[in-house]
């Protein structure tokens, strides 16, 4: 698979997604020769940058939050796996 059907593979994947703990994409770009997904801005960034900013926040709240969001992707048909993109 060429980089150009990973990224619209991806894009496919992304844009049916839709759960209160994962980030919706709200479309593609174009920049010159470059594509690039869209998504709402994370002023935190991470959950660990989050955590360093926020040290009282409920990290069990917060953990909760997220193994929801990684349960919702594991439960798809066929089930998506969440981890760094390799293009």
């Amino acid at each position: 698979m060429n980089p150009t059907q990973k990224f619209r593979k991806e894009v496919d994947i992304w844009r049916r997604i839709k759960h209160p703990h994962i980030l919706r994409l709200y479309g593609v770009c174009y920049f010159g020769p470059l594509i690039h997904m869209v998504c709402p801005w994370a002023h935190n960034r991470d959950i660990s940058t989050f955590i360093a900013r926020n040290p009282h926040a409920d990290r069990v709240k917060l953990l909760d939050q997220v193994s929801d969001g990684l349960a919702y992707l594991h439960g798809q048909s066929p089930p998506i796996i969440h981890g760094k993109a390799t293009m």
